[in-house]
């Protein structure tokens, strides 16, 4: 676990509040966007939020479906390259996250963590929400770059199984890991609320 989403609350302009997520989720989430969303590129801010340049971190379109006994979870960036061939991506400022609404109160319910661990292999965990940074993952999943698209599947019983789940993504990236005084860069689709799992 590198730096969860609520950690990065006061750097980040808008953060929804974390909500409390249900075991079993009961009610039908009202997505505030289509199933698969786009997002225009050249959109991403920095912790002083200014718009910076940073194209491996610039979402352009997020994806989540079911399939089968899994959720499966897709983005791709303005510029395409592996984590594991990025060094940016070796600091703990850079990761992604797709937070997960399982309940339908338009509050995230688990955090789908996407990084490099320290072996700089991709991993791909999950969390309940709200978490602390000693909390273990509920779950882990897998994580891969497979023509210019990050994937990450994990099992839906992790989640609880729900019928119908929202999801946002939202990426953080190191715009300079060489520099100790380098800010990070942020950006998120769908911009408020959430998209419907297909």
């Amino acid at each position: 676990m590198k730096l969860l989403t609520w950690q990065r609350a006061a750097l980040v302009v808008a953060v929804p509040a974390i909500g409390l997520g249900l075991a079993t989720p009961a009610l039908a989430v009202t997505p505030a966007a289509p199933v698969a969303v786009t997002d225009p590129a050249g959109d991403v801010y920095n912790d002083d939020d200014e718009l910076v340049d940073a194209p491996y971190a610039d979402i352009t379109n997020g994806d989540v479906k079911k399939s089968g006994a899994n959720l499966v979870l897709t983005y791709k960036t303005a510029k395409q390259l592996s984590p594991a061939e990025d060094p940016n991506w070796e600091s703990e400022s850079s990761l992604t996250d797709f937070l997960i609404d399982t309940n339908g109160d338009n509050k995230e319910d688990f955090d789908v963590e996407y990084g490099l661990d320290e072996d700089g292999d991709i991993y791909a965990d999950v969390y309940k929400l709200p978490a602390s940074d000693t909390d273990a993952p509920a779950c882990t999943g897998n994580g891969d770059f497979v023509n210019g698209v990050h994937t990450i599947t994990i099992p839906l019983s992790c989640i609880g199984n729900p019928a119908k789940a929202g999801y946002r993504v939202e990426t953080m990236y190191d715009l300079d890991v060489n520099n100790t005084e380098s800010l990070a860069g942020y950006d998120s689709v769908p911009d408020e609320g959430f998209a419907q799992v297909g």
